[in-house]
């Protein structure tokens, strides 16, 4: 786990940590302009605890929160942060709950989502996406799987097998997953011809549960292939797979 998220988790240590900060001036300097040696991530986590503002109200904590919506906060609390007419319902037919997902297209500079899941009455999922939501050390959508693994420690790789889409822009689908801590990040081509994988979405859940994507759960064998830690899928092998499993998948429906 990264150290950033080790203190995060810590409310009243970021606290002390904020006094310290605000006590000895570390935050400013004699030109006005922001000290660099603060490192922008225990700035956010500062931020994430005290609550949410306009910078930082994007924030994502692995097991804890997306934004302004936490896990666990009743259903009631998605109607209260977002207008009706952004909300609508999703399409995972097998989840035990209702699927909501969230457009939030009135930040034209930089606009998301978010499919949110809720089950007897509580979130215990969410999944965040787009540039605007982000991680405490700063990851978020088209961030490099380089980025991803220098401060997450752990967490296994998985392929899904249901063939490919332009949803998905031809390519494959993989996540990384952290149980324990509760935190995945999926991976797709950000564009049609691309070679490389990079970020798509950021999912919170309950830590030690399970992950939900593509209408199955993650780690289910018959929708994914369970891969080397950190591997992208990018061996013919893989390519293959994916091929042939989406092939199938359309010769028997």
């Amino acid at each position: 786990m990264s150290p950033i998220i080790q203190i995060c988790r810590k409310p009243t240590l970021v606290l002390m940590l904020a006094t310290v900060i605000v006590g000895t001036g570390a935050e400013s300097r004699t030109d006005g302009k922001r000290d660099q040696l603060i490192h922008p991530g225990v700035v956010r986590c500062i931020q994430s605890v005290a609550g949410p503002t306009a910078s930082d109200r994007r924030v994502v904590i692995p097991g804890k929160q997306a934004g302004e919506l936490s896990l666990g906060d009743p259903e009631t609390r998605v109607f209260e942060l977002f207008p009706k007419s952004a909300i609508g319902r999703g399409s995972v037919t097998t989840f035990p709950g209702t699927e909501y997902i969230i457009g939030l297209l009135s930040d034209a500079r930089r606009p998301g989502f978010l499919r949110v899941f809720v089950k007897d009455g509580k979130v215990v999922e969410i999944e965040a996406s787009g540039s605007a939501f982000h991680t405490v050390e700063g990851i978020a959508s088209k961030s490099s799987p380089e980025d991803v693994r220098l401060h997450y420690e752990g967490m296994k790789s998985y392929l899904y097998l249901g063939g490919t889409s332009e949803a998905l822009n031809s390519g494959p689908l993989v996540i990384w997953t952290d149980k324990k801590d509760g935190i995945a990040f999926s991976f797709a081509l950000p564009q049609r011809g691309s070679k490389k994988l990079v970020v798509s979405t950021i999912i919170v859940f309950m830590p030690d549960s399970v992950v939900w994507e593509e209408d199955t759960i993650v780690s289910d064998a018959r929708s994914w292939r369970e891969l080397a830690p950190y591997s992208l899928g990018s061996t013919s092998g893989d390519q293959h797979a994916v091929f042939t499993v989406g092939v199938l998948s359309a010769l028997f429906r």
